[in-house]
């Protein structure tokens, strides 16, 4: 979420809030770190939590080519 805050303080206007697309990275970058931090006896879930991870740029990526003026 730090970086989030960064990446819209620094690449948005500051009139405008900041990017969704940088929310949703941001909550796939704490995921990303949760499943690195669990310990290797709970594979399922780190499993499950990676997964996750990597399905929400995949979903930005196909939302994009469907409904790409949702990001301009």
């Amino acid at each position: 979420m730090i970086v989030w805050t960064y990446l819209a303080v620094v690449l948005t206007d500051p009139n405008e809030w900041p990017a969704p697309q940088l929310l949703i990275m941001a909550v796939a970058w704490v995921l990303i770190a949760i499943a690195e931090s669990l310990s290797s006896s709970r594979q399922r879930l780190v499993g499950a939590l990676r997964v996750v991870a990597v399905g929400i740029p995949v979903a930005m990526l196909v939302h994009l080519a469907v409904a790409p003026g949702f990001y301009l």
